[in-house]
């Protein structure tokens, strides 16, 4: 999160056990006119899994009346079975807390418990609940026949936020993003009603809902997804060179993505380069057992730079690899447990940014980009992956995912502690993406989401935002579902 400057917390969080529930919440919601959000793993970059728009709220769900509150991040997880008189006083014995100041009618929805995953290994299809996240996900399909969705890194992101803003992962390339693997959904309208969507049934719906986020149209409460064979072999290939040879790498780095009778990459090759203050890293991962197209592009990547600082290259199978660069340190080396816990990263204060490029970054702007990286003291990574491949083959109007037609984005966090001047380092973060936004295409991932972006419709919607707005007026016109960066 980003530290003091998100405030927002909601009204209430009810959690959902099953799809009735969600009918239910739906429509007392629209009898007392609350706004409806869904929380499938937490992970909005601002917060928006957290309700974004202007309290009281009457609701009785039953004996799932808990009431968790959490003083340092000023929130109360509230049971939806919860009577405002526990409610108040329990606030009240916590600092003289209430519900007043929070989000005024917004309701959150939590599916942590909705995380079902139904595998049909005959079918190739696997159902998933909008609370599960990717680690079990990951691990039962690989259990059954060695299958997997093409979704992200982190085992702790929930499927469904991530897949309803395209779901851009590791697979890209070779696979698509997770929309392109959707054949129905589970949803719940603004009316409360219970709909099963695909191609064939309500398709402007089920268009809108690949792609253009979540928390716009309708509560998703399953996924439907085509199966996809997880990689035999992964081989990876990490170089690092100190900071002085980042203007060198990047460049080698740009021509190979742009110059395709050079590198001619097949969709197995994904190439990733990681700017820090402190290095500059390149990793180039291939997909299958073959790497005489991997040994090639290692060849070519490294032919005209200095001699990295350090290389380091290795073989897994899929799932070792995933557990890899989740980053979660165990000794026994035990994926299996790691990614089956309910566990959650250290809460730490961030800001990100987004851009996606069609072309080349100029030498000047590099310029400008090194010298304002070498000026700053935060924990800044500067992340470049391709987004090219499988993703560009799909017409841009198959769904409402609208960028698919680029080559690279480039993802720009800045991580900081609370000891430091939080808006020195947005600050620092601000110049660094303002070095290079010219040659970029001004737009960006809706999941990678940035309040500060103006014009966000055209940034985030693009070609599709005319589109969305007559879908959101048939489906949602009382603007049920929303937040400060939903389809308007």
């Amino acid at each position: 999160m980003r530290g003091s400057r998100i405030l927002h917390s909601p009204a209430v969080v009810v959690y959902a056990m099953t799809t009735w529930d969600v009918q239910n919440i739906v429509k007392c919601a629209t009898k007392l006119n609350y706004v409806v959000n869904a929380l499938s793993g937490g992970h909005s970059y601002e917060g928006y899994s957290l309700g974004s728009v202007p309290n009281n709220i009457i609701i009785n769900f039953g004996k799932l009346n808990h009431i968790h509150f959490n003083v340092h991040d000023k929130i109360v997880k509230i049971g939806p079975g919860a009577r405002l008189g526990p409610i108040y006083y329990k606030l009240y014995q916590n600092e003289k807390h209430t519900i007043p100041g929070s989000v005024p009618n917004n309701i959150i929805i939590n599916f942590g418990k909705l995380n079902h995953i139904h595998v049909n290994v005959h079918d190739k299809i696997v159902k998933i609940g909008p609370g599960a996240r990717l680690g079990p996900i990951y691990y039962k399909l690989y259990q059954n026949e060695k299958h997997t969705i093409p979704g992200g890194s982190c085992p702790w992101v929930g499927i469904g936020g991530l897949t309803l803003g395209g779901g851009y992962g590791l697979l890209a390339r070779l696979h698509g993003l997770l929309v392109d693997q959707v054949v129905e959904m589970k949803v719940v309208n603004a009316q409360g009603d219970l709909l099963a969507i695909s191609t064939s049934h309500e398709p402007d719906l089920f268009w809108a809902l690949r792609g253009a986020g979540g928390g716009s149209f309708a509560i998703v409460t399953e996924f439907t997804l085509r199966l996809v064979r997880a990689p035999l072999v992964v081989t990876r290939l990490k170089a690092v060179w100190h900071p002085n040879a980042t203007k060198a790498v990047m460049k080698r780095y740009q021509l190979l993505m742009f110059n395709a009778r050079l590198s001619n990459f097949s969709n197995n090759i994904f190439l990733q380069m990681l700017i820090v203050k402190e290095q500059i890293a390149i990793s180039i991962t291939h997909y299958g057992p073959e790497i005489r197209e991997f040994n090639r592009t290692v060849s070519l990547m490294l032919a005209t730079l200095p001699t990295p600082k350090t290389t380091n290259t290795y073989q897994q199978d899929w799932l070792s690899f995933v557990y890899d660069l989740s980053d979660i340190a165990d000794a026994d080396h035990n994926y299996r447990k790691l990614l089956l816990e309910n566990a959650t990263l250290p809460t730490y204060e961030f800001k990100s940014k987004h851009l996606y490029f069609d072309k080349p970054i100029s030498d000047h702007s590099i310029d400008q980009l090194t010298r304002h990286l070498s000026l700053g003291t935060g924990r800044l990574h500067l992340e470049f992956n391709p987004w090219d491949g499988y993703i560009n083959t799909i017409p841009i109007d198959a769904t409402a995912f609208p960028h698919r037609q680029y080559k690279f984005g480039i993802q720009f966090t800045d991580y900081w502690n609370h000891t430091c001047d939080e808006q020195r380092q947005i600050n620092w973060l601000e110049r660094i993406y303002t070095s290079v936004h010219n040659d970029s295409t001004k737009h960006s991932y809706i999941n990678y989401i940035d309040r500060d972006v103006p014009n966000w419709m055209d940034v985030y919607y693009g070609s599709h935002k005319q589109r969305l707005r007559k879908i959101k007026q048939i489906y949602d016109k009382d603007n049920r579902f929303h937040f400060e960066r939903s389809v308007l």
